[in-house]
């Protein structure tokens, strides 16, 4: 493998570990408790951070399916843009039509306060809204 080859590798690892870092953040966990939820030890998943070693599949899986993170986003930096969002929001369920809605709102009106809302907040808070909604056969 060529100088060139190497760097441009471990410049994409550095990347990926940001991401993963920047994602435990924004979800306000813990090097500890990220490293529970991948199901490895802590020096295990600080070394993912310092890009020593690389996330595994299992783990982009895990992270997926618990954070909503996407592996694009984690291996790559892409995230869907607003044409494919949209895209799949016309082929979804009209339930989940409604729980992005009310998940939307709930994100607005945090982001204006200067607030960020945590996973757990979100369900909670959803979850209430969505037992209104189906109240009033919406």
């Amino acid at each position: 493998m060529s100088r060139i080859a190497k760097k441009e590798m471990t410049s994409e690892r550095i990347e990926t570990a940001k991401r993963i870092r920047e994602i435990r953040k924004k979800e306000g966990l813990t090097q500890e408790k990220m490293a529970e939820l991948l199901e490895i030890s802590l020096s295990a998943y600080k070394k993912i951070e310092s890009a020593e070693n690389q996330i595994s599949i299992d783990g982009l899986r895990r992270l997926e399916g618990e954070l909503k993170a996407s592996a694009d986003y984690i291996l790559f930096g892409e995230r869907q843009g607003a044409e494919g969002m949209w895209e799949t929001l016309l082929n979804c369920e009209e339930y989940d039509k409604l729980r992005i809605l009310v998940r939307l709102v709930n994100y607005f009106s945090k982001r204006k306060s200067g607030g960020y809302i945590t996973v757990e907040e979100q369900t909670d808070y959803s979850d209430k809204l969505l037992n209104v909604l189906r109240e009033m056969d919406l």
